[in-house]
């Protein structure tokens, strides 16, 4: 039976006026999460909150489908919130958790779920892994090799978004699992953390700090030191037994590396060196491959006499070329001439019979009321110039229902061409997201899809720039992320102006910074509004 022994911490930070994020502790049925919110002073709050208040009630059962499906029922909620309240509107917040599942029988893994910027890590024998991936602007042009660690860790967009919960109705949620083994311990954290922190010194915390609460609070600790200009927010989680696991995985590999090497032994090879094949050879030679021989491929089997059913693959005989039969009345004797017996034109008689010339045909007489069609005589070229009068209608009619078709698929493919990206831009002193091509598309133009309430007078030159420029998205939730970020930057500025100064008096004061450093014991715990 795996437990685990959790602690943890949350801070406002050293700028903003209010905590976004949320955290999730329940030890009982061994869910663990953290939350970074968006949207606004208030809309940031309520995300992050819903989306672990979910996570608690909606996990019922240790399975990785349950945990998805309650990650996808939170940002369900989050994005009716955020319709039936104009307040709210476009608030979101990242969410990585993780929980104790049942794979298969008696074997216990942790899985992890990642949707945003947030991180899962696991510390195992002093290595830190990074487990989840951010959803991040920054991480999408890093893992493409147009920015280097360095550069990404740095860059002025880095808090730009890709994924996140509530800003769409459906969203797609990373996950994975491990297997836990005592002495493993991981950590969930918001961007506040590791955008403040350096790696190195994480991992000396994690190492050296025992008790979950007390690394929990010594990180958010060094976070604020390092400039606190986001929120912190910290879940420390150790296994603290694991059923003998870690035992028996030792034991096995023990006992594999001894019959490893027994069999090496029996071989006559050094039992102390690596078997071959695996790195050098003997004396530092190249490793050497085993070559097997193979039979050549046999060719398709002969087809029997008579059989007419050629191998698969190959063509059909043409049939049998059957010589005229010399006694048939149809052939022309021996001797007469061949040009002079088919020159002889046919026509057609009523009846459908043929005849050499047209006057051995018989002479008949055919009632109009038994012709067929209605045709009032039997001369099948009376109508000829009516048929052609018919023809030409029947054509010019097919040609425009074809030229309809092409303009109405013209039409169509502009429409979707024109429709199919996003862009953000300035109107009546606000950001304004549109639907289309900026400057329109041949005579499609953009549409108003929403607009932001971010105020063009509160931002930078810079970002005024950026929105007067236009930029253009590929979907709906990449530019509202875009207007998110906008908005907090906006916000966070805001509270840097309203930020209260501290004077020194001879008298002793006593200043309370808001948002003091908390610590949470190891029970069920859910921040948020």
């Amino acid at each position: 039976m795996t437990t685990f022994r959790a602690g943890a911490a949350s801070d406002v930070g050293q700028i903003r006026s209010n905590n976004q994020d949320s955290k999730l502790v329940v030890e009982s049925t061994s869910v663990f999460a953290v939350a970074d919110g968006m949207g606004g002073h208030q809309g940031g709050e309520v995300a992050s909150a819903i989306a672990v208040e979910t996570l608690e009630a909606v996990i019922t059962e240790p399975t990785v489908d349950t945990l998805v499906e309650a990650v996808k029922e939170a940002n369900r909620r989050i994005f009716a919130r955020a319709a039936d309240d104009d307040e709210l509107r476009g608030m979101g917040t990242t969410l990585v958790a993780i929980a104790l599942v049942n794979q298969e029988a008696d074997e216990e893994e942790v899985a992890w779920v990642n949707v945003g910027d947030s991180r899962v890590y696991l510390l195992r024998d002093d290595e830190l892994n990074q487990l989840s991936q951010d959803h991040s602007l920054v991480e999408d042009l890093r893992r493409g090799g147009q920015l280097s660690e360095e550069e990404a860790a740095v860059h002025p967009q880095r808090n730009i978004l890709t994924r996140a919960l509530g800003i769409d109705e459906a969203v797609q949620v990373d996950t994975d699992s491990v297997m836990p083994f005592v002495g493993d311990r991981f950590l969930l954290c918001s961007d506040g953390l590791f955008n403040e922190v350096e790696r190195p010194v994480i991992i000396d915390v994690l190492r050296s700090v025992e008790d979950p609460d007390a690394a929990a609070a010594e990180l958010v600790r060094l976070a604020n030191e390092g400039g606190g200009r986001d929120n912190i927010t910290c879940v420390v989680v150790d296994v603290t037994d694991d059923g003998g696991r870690a035992v028996r995985a030792r034991e096995a590999a023990a006992a594999a590396a001894a019959s490893a090497a027994a069999a090496r032994a029996e071989a006559g090879e050094d039992p102390t060196l690596p078997p071959l094949g695996d790195g050098e050879g003997p004396d530092g030679a190249a490793p050497t491959t085993a070559t097997v021989e193979t039979p050549a491929t046999q060719g398709d089997p002969a087809v029997a006499d008579g059989d007419p059913t050629p191998p698969a693959g190959l063509p059909a005989a043409p049939p049998p070329v059957t010589e005229p039969d010399p006694d048939a009345a149809t052939a022309p004797a021996a001797g007469d001439d061949v040009t002079e017996a088919f020159a002889a034109p046919v026509v057609a008689g009523a009846s459908g019979a043929t005849y050499p010339d047209a006057d051995d045909a018989p002479d008949s007489s055919t009632d109009p009321d038994d012709l067929p069609f209605g045709r009032t005589t039997e001369d099948v070229f009376a109508d000829l110039d009516s048929a052609g009068g018919r023809h030409w209608v029947l054509t010019a009619l097919g040609a425009v229902v074809v030229l309809a078709l092409v303009l109405g698929g013209a039409y169509l493919a502009g429409s979707w061409y024109a429709g199919r990206t996003y862009f953000l831009t300035a109107q009546d002193g606000e950001v304004q997201i549109y639907r289309g091509q900026p400057g329109g598309f041949l005579v499609f133009d953009p549409s108003l899809e929403e607009a932001s309430g971010v105020a063009i007078e509160d931002l930078t030159a810079d970002e005024r720039a950026e929105v007067e420029a236009e930029p253009e998205f590929d979907s709906l939730q990449d530019a509202r992320t875009q207007v998110n970020t906008l908005q907090t930057s906006a916000e966070q500025r805001a509270d840097e102006e309203e930020a209260p100064t501290t004077t020194t008096t001879e008298a002793p004061t006593t200043t309370t910074r808001p948002g003091a450093s908390t610590t949470t014991s190891p029970t069920t715990t859910t921040e948020g509004p």
